[in-house]
């Protein structure tokens, strides 16, 4: 099998956003748990969560946030409270200078597709694969 190089990629890219691409890809930074916990009898009970992985865009020399485990307990499922946990995730991408966040979720899945449908997200045509 050929290989091909890629021109396009490095020579379309200003010198000082690959040697930024190069520091992040050095500095190995993990990522963020938002949660939303809600008070019962006294105590903070776990209602949900989101995991934010931050990871890098060669495509576009950017950070990049990869939004995992998006998970709220079935009452608070298509509530205001979805919306908000989705939201602080967006702006958190945006307000720490990430270029876009995205994400994956099951073909089967309508239900979270058609919030994140309602959320503006723009659904994706690459094909996802998994190898152990």
């Amino acid at each position: 099998m050929k290989q091909r190089r890629s021109r396009r990629c490095f020579f379309a890219l200003d010198t000082i956003e690959i040697h930024q691409l190069i520091e992040q890809l050095l500095e190995k930074q993990g990522g963020i748990q938002l949660v939303v916990e809600k008070e019962q009898q006294k105590e903070q009970q776990l209602i949900g969560f989101a995991t934010l992985y931050f990871t890098i865009s060669t495509m576009k020399a950017a950070r990049i946030t990869l939004m995992n485990d998006f998970f709220l307990l079935e009452p608070y499922r298509d509530t205001e409270v979805e919306a908000e946990l989705f939201l602080k995730c967006r702006s958190y991408t945006q307000e720490q200078g990430f270029a876009h966040m995205f994400w994956i979720t099951s073909p089967q899945n309508k239900r979270a597709q058609h919030f994140f449908d309602k959320m503006d997200a723009v659904q994706g045509s690459w094909v996802n694969y998994t190898i152990v």
